[in-house]
């Protein structure tokens, strides 16, 4: 049975702040708790910190944050980065997917204003790849051309 517990019940002992137990407690903390005031600094640390992820609902619904991980360090802060999560909490991740999106709708605007200068066979191919697509489309992805390069030899071009 733990010192001060009353027999059976599992309930924690209770001290004051003005005890030998709560001062002992204060020593390490940074923060205010139940046994009075903080005993050191508050020092930030960087790490670890929660990293969200937005995007929207079933492709087309509202914004929301659909992921959430915790960096330990700069590296996994960087690897997480890479896979669309945002430092700097939820509001942060909405806005960034937002500004992600605007961005978007800019370049595809763009593409689409030069698809006038496109033949009509690439512009078939653009239109199939927006057809696939409930997004906007930055980019399409270039088909490569296949060239005929002329065989060497002593009887190139004649008949």
């Amino acid at each position: 049975m733990i010192e001060g517990e009353v027999s059976g019940t599992g309930a924690r002992p209770i001290h004051t702040i003005d005890s030998a137990y709560a001062k002992e407690m204060r020593k390490h903390e940074a923060n205010y708790t139940e046994y009075g005031p903080p005993g050191r600094p508050y020092q930030f640390r960087a790490y670890p910190t929660m990293m969200y992820k937005a995007d929207r609902r079933d492709g087309t619904g509202p914004i929301v944050v659909v992921a959430r991980e915790e960096a330990a360090d700069e590296v996994d802060r960087a690897r997480l980065e890479s896979m669309g999560f945002v430092y700097g909490g939820q509001p942060a991740a909405l806005a960034a997917f937002e500004k992600q999106q605007v961005e978007f709708a800019t370049i595809a605007a763009a593409r689409n204003y030069e698809d006038r200068n496109m033949g009509e066979r690439a512009k078939a191919e653009s239109a199939m790849v927006e057809a696939g697509s409930t997004e906007h489309v930055p980019a399409i992805p270039e088909t490569p051309i296949v060239r005929r390069v002329q065989k060497e030899g002593p009887n190139v071009g004649r008949p």
